[in-house]
């Protein structure tokens, strides 16, 4: 979207999963960061925003609003 603020030193992944986790390197880039919390916005909500923060924070990650 030419909207966006799109930098060079962002990061995207190709997704096909409501899970944002399933087969794509999130976890790791994630880890390679050294990223413990994160902050979620999206929609819809109910499917793969959702999906995300349930293995998100399964994975240890904690979310913004949690400190």
């Amino acid at each position: 979207m030419e909207e966006l603020d799109h930098q060079p030193t962002d990061y995207y992944l190709l997704k096909t999963h409501a899970n944002s986790f399933f087969q794509t390197n999130l976890q790791a880039t994630l880890t390679e960061l050294g990223v413990e919390s994160i902050e979620f916005c999206g929609a819809p909500t109910e499917y793969c925003v959702d999906t995300t923060i349930r293995v998100a924070h399964s994975l240890g990650l904690s979310l913004l609003d949690e400190k």
